[in-house]
């Protein structure tokens, strides 16, 4: 990878133990922000980043809702990383115990 690419990095998140430890390593520019996802993508088709690390299921979502059209975009999906960092679904206490079953029972355990 080009070393004069400019990556774009939230701001006190942690990507996973392996991104994390080749971001910290990288001799490209890192630039941080305390922005969302929104304001992340608006850096990027503005060109003043090149590129950032995002779930894939994220991206799309976040390109569908957004003014840009996915064509000035390259996703590039890690298949070695995509199951290597746990994802959780955060429910209030509101939310009712038979939902919370009900969302046990349906989503797969990985």
């Amino acid at each position: 990878m080009s070393s004069n690419l400019v990556l774009l990095t939230k701001s006190g998140y942690s990507y996973g133990p392996y991104l994390d430890q080749k971001i910290n390593k990288t001799k490209n520019k890192v630039v941080n922000t305390n922005s969302d996802n929104r304001k992340m993508l608006s850096l990027l088709s503005r060109s003043r980043v090149d590129y950032f690390f995002i779930a894939p299921e994220e991206a799309r979502a976040l390109i569908k809702k957004s003014s840009e059209s996915i064509d000035q975009f390259s996703l590039l999906e890690f298949k070695t990383l995509s199951n290597s960092i746990k994802r959780y679904l955060i429910c209030s206490k509101k939310v009712d115990l038979k939902v919370i079953k009900l969302l046990n029972k349906h989503i797969p355990n990985i």
